[in-house]
């Protein structure tokens, strides 16, 4: 955001905005032609930055993002609808793992990924409304590679590893072919190379899931993913081969997709098996909720260290990781 540049639009709340980076990104602002709403807990710190601010109009807005009704308060305060919300709010407990208290970690959990979910909620709640907005949920390097100390920082900021669209709680196979088309140009022309776009291509055509695959290679996408077909009952054998012949033909590496609850077929650990062998497969998503099966299906790691492996229900995602997964 600087002074040469066009702003998407001209009035900008950010969070943790009293010092560091946050204030960095104030400043960037102001000088770009932005009402800026500086949130932080420290009153004393958001208004020294709101004097030093070029321009006028700013706010500040003290807050804790950890409480909803201060939020909502700070939001009402600022007057209208942002037009940009930069969630860089976080705290960091250094110190030694084993010397850290439950509550250093709780603490460290709840600002950084609580209060991004209660901020981005309420900007998008009234973005929603206006149709439009920007919401900019702040990462950091340190969740990838975690510094000495740094406790809970890097898990609450990891952010987002990558995008799994068309699957199933995007209702992928129910949408029209052109509205699965233009949502896969859209995602790849936001995430712009940010983060790899996974597509589901899951289908009872072949044609037509290739089709798909090929297009979603030309959006930019990284890799597609397919479930069996879903509909007509099929076996383990009917259902490897099916994955085969879309694998042959893919355009883009290809996850498979264990979703029994919606194609009336779980795929066995040696259909999983057998489609490890082919080299345009590049990973397997399970979504059964079988701990056990996903635990022997990590067993393919000894044959395929390429392989990612990715768990669906958010509830065991923390116990996949724990065994050797790669997350959901």
């Amino acid at each position: 955001m600087n002074a040469s540049g066009n702003p998407p639009g001209r009035t900008a709340i950010v969070t943790g905005g009293a010092q560091g980076i946050g204030a960095a990104i104030c400043l960037a602002a102001a000088r770009s032609g932005y009402r800026v709403g500086v949130l932080d807990l420290n009153r004393n710190g958001c208004e020294a930055l709101v004097r030093s601010l070029s321009g006028t109009g700013h706010v500040a807005l003290q807050a804790d993002v950890t409480d909803e009704r201060q939020v909502h308060a700070a939001f009402e305060a600022f007057g209208v609808t942002p037009d940009v919300v930069v969630n860089n709010a976080g705290i960091v407990r250094f110190g030694p793992l084993i010397a850290q208290s439950v509550g250093d970690f709780r603490a460290s959990v709840e600002v950084n990924l609580i209060g991004t979910y209660i901020v981005a909620r309420e900007a998008a709640q009234r973005m929603q409304a206006r149709r439009a907005g920007v919401i900019v949920n702040m990462t950091s390097v340190n969740a990838l590679t975690p510094g000495p100390g740094s406790g809970a920082y890097p898990a609450a900021k990891a952010g987002v590893a990558g995008l799994f669209i068309l699957g199933t709680t995007g209702e992928g196979p129910s949408l029209s072919y052109r509205l699965r088309y233009e949502l896969v140009e859209r995602t790849c022309e936001v995430v712009s190379g940010r983060v790899p776009v996974l597509v589901g291509i899951t289908d009872t055509s072949v044609e037509e899931a290739l089709e798909l695959a090929r297009f979603s290679k030309s959006a930019g996408a990284k890799a597609v993913v397919a479930a069996p077909p879903y509909y007509f009952a099929v076996g383990q054998e009917e259902v490897r081969d099916f994955l085969l012949e879309l694998a042959d033909a893919a355009t883009l590496p290809m996850f498979v997709y264990n979703m029994p609850s919606c194609v009336k077929l779980s795929m066995t650990f040696e259909t999983v098996e057998q489609l490890s062998s082919h080299k345009n497969i590049c990973g397997v998503k399970d979504s059964s909720g079988d701990i056990a099966a996903y635990r022997k299906l990590l067993e393919l790691r000894s044959v395929r260290p390429d392989w990612t492996f990715l768990i669906g229900p958010e509830h065991l995602t923390a116990e996949s990781v724990l065994m050797g997964g790669d997350g959901g």
